[in-house]
């Protein structure tokens, strides 16, 4: 079995050591023939060149004095950056034959090679641009681009969510899935990033990756590959490389349509269309972890009596006997068939809340180590040990190894046949659970793959009905299952409160915790009036997911997704599109009760007050109450 970690053995580090600090490189640069070459541009291959040089390819130019790049749209350059930060420009050999037209190539005297690759498909030009280093793995990659004036989207969900992304600053970090609440990069990440100039860029899922976007206020964006002992192990001892795609087009949804299609899977299908329609129902913020049977049985009462709509009841953190254990209490559920028998009987859905953690408490735990399915210390047999909130020493499941997945799943067929439990609430499965060094089935050197693997267990779970959710996502769009944002703040702000909301909203999948009937009578009725609201709209959200499928359109989007010229629309993060023809305004502000709304080019039905309103234009003090709902619907 492959292992993630390892020794080095003296003789191979003395090698390397002597091989990096004496070998001479040689710079080999690589051009097309393009009409924009001038002659003293170029070189023969084999012939060393001293001069500072500028070289193009199609729409890249490429200066050899510091290299600088730059990606010109017509008159604007739409890209600046610095390649090779660290690497040293100067002699250089001309090696086009090695790699044929549409390409430039360099190598370092430190031995690194830089190869840039053209292609063009219809109005969308892209370069493919490769750092690799020869001989040392200890070697950093890094080139950075400049924000500039343009807003970015894309990235990950974060603590402060912003929008655009170029509000966010963030120094230098392991590109790895993380527990939000922790203020690294979130739980739900793509290496994706694109630009109202019109570009994008995509990281390729084997790099090492750090990013750092806007540290120290310097404007920049920056792309960083090593190879350290945590998170990127290195077990095969591989060279680094550096590859990522850059890509232009018209604007920024014609650049997001192309890429979009590229480099991220569509949907193979729908999550349950029941869940698109009415809320889950969820114990945790309501009782944490004091739960039990009767609890459960009148939080379902209370709800029917309430007249609320429900997709499901969610049993959440503490109904197992130990974590890890995937079986119901019977100090708090004596009878768990007969509860799940009677919710059933009262219209419910009845999920439980899972994660891949084994307290060591746990005869799950027993079991697992016993069969080798849980992550497991460097070099060793023994399990290695992780904290998490909900013990200080746990194993967690080794999901690079497909027997441990079909061992847990195995659990999951237990729950439904024995209780009719109808599906299952994914907690974690963020990389960053993972210990600082460790062991697994199968390699693990592209840490984010635990969290694939992971939300690939989750939809395994439930396959058919496909009422499941996860929490984290890595190129797992393809999966069919709602993924949950983090739990929210109660604040108004954008420390992961209110303001956040429509920034990292993936879908329209939505649950209740503190329930309405905690407070007045004027809130039960509002929040019923705007289930009703959702309710109504539920059909087109249904008919917007299945066309994701084939499209990739979001559900939910920008404004800018019917006029991506328009500047106002690149910036608003207040409001939101329900696909082309419904834009959603609500009040974001404490004790507010009006707002300034923007609306974009088109003709505008304002559903409040039965109005049609020409775009684009703001109006200014909009009146809205606690219990209305700014919100347009654009007239054809």
């Amino acid at each position: 079995m492959g292992q993630a970690g390892g020794r080095w053995k003296v003789g191979t580090v003395l090698f390397i050591l002597v091989v990096c600090c004496v070998i001479i490189g040689i710079v080999v640069w690589q051009t097309t023939k393009t009409k924009n070459k001038t002659p003293d541009q170029q070189s023969s291959a084999g012939q060393q060149t001293q001069s500072s040089q500028s070289f193009n390819l199609g729409i890249l130019n490429i200066s050899t004095k510091d290299l600088s790049l730059r990606v010109r749209k017509q008159e604007n350059y739409v890209l600046v950056g610095q390649l090779g930060i660290g690497e040293q420009s100067g002699s250089f050999e001309n090696c086009s034959d090695n790699y044929g037209g549409d390409s430039i190539c360099l190598v370092w005297k430190n031995d690194t090679r830089l190869h840039i690759q053209r292609k063009r498909e219809q109005e969308t030009e892209c370069f493919t641009i490769t750092w690799e280093v020869l001989t040392c793995v200890d070697h950093v990659l890094q080139d950075c681009f400049e924000v500039g004036k343009a807003h970015w989207y894309g990235g990950y969900e974060d603590w402060y969510q912003y929008w655009p992304f170029e509000k966010t600053t963030r120094n230098l970090s392991a590109y790895i899935t993380n527990d939000s609440y922790q203020k690294g990069i979130g739980g739900v990440q793509e290496r994706y990033f694109f630009s109202t100039q019109g570009v994008v860029i995509y990281v390729e899922e084997d790099v090492p990756l750090y990013l750092s976007f806007n540290a120290s206020a310097d404007g920049n964006i920056c792309l960083v590959s090593k190879y350290e002992k945590y998170p990127f192990q290195n077990a095969q001892k591989k060279l680094p490389q550096l590859k990522y795609h850059v890509c232009v087009d018209q604007n920024v949804k014609t650049i997001h349509e192309y890429a979009s299609k590229r480099f991220i899977q569509r949907p193979t299908g729908i999550p349950d269309p029941k869940l698109f329609r009415y809320p889950i129902w969820s114990t945790w913020a309501q009782y944490h972890k004091d739960i039990n049977q009767s609890i459960v049985l009148d939080y379902a009462k209370n709800i029917l009596d309430y007249g609320f709509p429900h997709s499901q009841i969610e049993i959440d953190d503490d109904w197992t006997p130990k974590y890890g254990d995937m079986d119901f209490n019977t100090a708090k559920f004596p009878d768990p068939k007969e509860m799940i028998n009677e919710l059933t009987d009262l219209g419910f859905r009845v999920t439980v809340w899972l994660h891949p953690f084994f307290n060591i408490d746990s005869q799950a735990f027993t079991e697992a180590k016993t069969n080798k399915y849980l992550i497991r210390q460097l070099d060793s047999e023994i399990p290695a040990l992780v904290s998490w909130w909900d013990g200080d020493a746990a194993g967690i499941l080794d999901t690079s190894n497909e027997e441990a997945i079909e061992w847990y799943l195995n659990k999951t067929d237990y729950l439904r046949q024995t209780y009719n439990i109808s599906s299952f609430k994914f907690d974690a499965g963020e990389t960053a659970w993972l210990p600082n060094a460790y062991s697994s089935a199968n390699s693990l050197d592209v840490p984010n793959i635990y969290t694939k693997k992971w939300a690939e267990l989750a939809y395994r779970s439930d396959p058919d009905i496909r009422h499941q959710e996860v929490r984290v996502g890595f190129k797992s769009q393809n999966l069919p299952i709602f993924v949950r944002m983090l739990d929210k703040d109660t604040n108004w702000d954008y420390t992961n409160g209110l303001k956040t909301l429509i920034p990292t909203a993936l879908t329209l999948e939505y649950s209740f915790s503190i329930v309405p009937w905690q407070f007045d009578e004027e809130t039960i009725n509002i929040t019923r009036n705007f289930l009703e609201l959702h309710e109504n709209y539920t059909d087109l959200i249904i008919d917007l997911a299945n066309q994701s499928t084939t499209t990739g359109a979001p559900i939910i989007r920008p404004l800018w997704w019917i006029d991506p010229e328009d500047e106002d629309a690149q910036v608003i993060d207040s409001e939101f599109l329900l696909g082309d023809t419904i834009l959603v305004a609500p009040i974001l502000d404490d004790g507010a009760r009006q707002r300034d709304i923007y609306l974009p080019k088109g003709k505008w039905m304002d559903m409040l007050y039965n109005n049609v309103t020409d775009g684009p234009q703001w109006l200014t003090g909009y009146p809205a109450d606690l219990h209305e709902l700014p919100y347009f619907k654009i007239v054809t």
